[in-house]
């Protein structure tokens, strides 16, 4: 494990796509600061298993960070609290931050600008959600959305992710979860189904099987886990206790599917590994008509290992490239842990 002190509050850490082995390239967010940036990081691995963290660029951000997201290998996009959503690049030798475009004020209640608090990448959109209700559509060419819809219940919605090519699920803050068509023209869910039926259960942040899309992870507030089917909204197919506090982000390992890692608002980062469900250890030769052990998990066949012990503050973002996780914290640090065995 190592970490790298960086004097303010990180909330969102993103790996570069490709970075793997001995050198990586990763962006960090930061939040609760007058002004908060984007940051730019190399990280190689030293002989005696440290890392060097080198801050290549930096780029001030009006706004907390809420989310981050690489579109490609060059270009990526980030969200804040001041309701923007601004695309940038990062040039051919990783050495620079430069911004493309600059949505302002896509998210408002009247005419003050409310936080956006994730969007999903689609093939041609950027699909954008907010503490004002509303789903924004839009795209590189256009300076205003080009369709939005307003969930009926008028509740902040708290997370989104793609759920194919032009579709995405959102989860709110009363644990209502919304399937939408961005093609739709009738400004209404696809599909409406309750994280639970008898209580109310916050949505916090969602996952999607990265070879199985229609396996959805949900993380909710009291720090559970529950695994849906796509196919069949009427009951989750289990619901996976965690620690008591939210559960800030989960991301499937894209290699390893059988594992999962999530942090917490109280300082956990666990690996989660549901292998035993499905008695093999699969990869990204999975096909389509094979059962994922996700969807054959109980409280019996799964394991869980805490990777950073002894975090005192919240862990509020985490990334995953090879054997390799990193996260950023309340704790102003930036850790890495290596050699994880998935």
């Amino acid at each position: 494990m190592a970490a790298k002190f960086v004097s303010r509050k990180v909330s969102k850490v993103r790996f570069q796509p490709g970075s793997f082995f001995d050198i990586g390239t990763f962006l960090s967010g930061s939040a609760d600061e007058k002004t908060n940036s984007i940051d730019l990081w190399n990280i190689s691995a030293k002989i005696d298993e440290s890392f060097d963290f080198v801050n290549r660029s930096s780029l001030p951000v009006l706004g907390d960070v809420t989310e981050l997201q690489w579109i490609n290998n060059s270009l990526f996009c980030f969200s804040t609290s001041s309701g923007n959503i601004i695309l940038a690049s990062v040039d051919t030798d990783n050495s620079s931050i430069k911004e493309k475009n600059n949505w302002k004020g896509l998210h408002r209640i009247g005419s003050k600008s409310v936080p956006c608090t994730g969007f999903a990448s689609l093939v041609n959109h950027l699909v954008t959600v907010g503490e004002d209700s509303r789903i924004c559509v839009i795209q590189e060419d256009r300076h205003r959305p080009i369709r939005e819809f307003i969930s009926s219940d008028l509740c902040s919605i708290s997370c989104i992710i793609a759920a194919g090519e032009s579709t995405v699920l959102t989860g709110n803050s009363r644990g209502l979860m919304n399937i939408w068509d961005v093609r739709s023209t009738d400004g209404k869910a696809v599909e409406t189904f309750m994280l639970m039926d008898q209580e109310e259960v916050n949505a916090t942040c969602i996952g999607r099987h990265p070879t199985q899309g229609h396996v959805i992870i949900v993380g909710h507030r009291d720090g559970s886990l529950s695994v849906w089917d796509l196919r069949k909204l009427d009951t989750p197919e289990a619901v996976l206790a965690g620690d008591d506090t939210a559960v800030n982000e989960l991301h499937f390992n894209e290699n390893y599917p059988n594992h999962l890692v999530t942090c917490t608002e109280g300082g956990d980062l666990w690996h989660w590994d549901v292998s035993a469900a499905g008695g093999r250890h699969t990869g990204v030769s999975f096909q389509e008509h094979e059962v994922t052990p996700w969807l054959q998990v109980s409280t019996e066949n799964f394991s869980v290992q805490e990777l950073l012990p002894n975090i005192i503050l919240g862990i509020n973002s985490l990334s995953i490239a090879g054997s390799r996780v990193i996260c950023g914290t309340d704790d102003e640090a930036i850790y890495i842990v290596d050699n994880i065995k998935f």
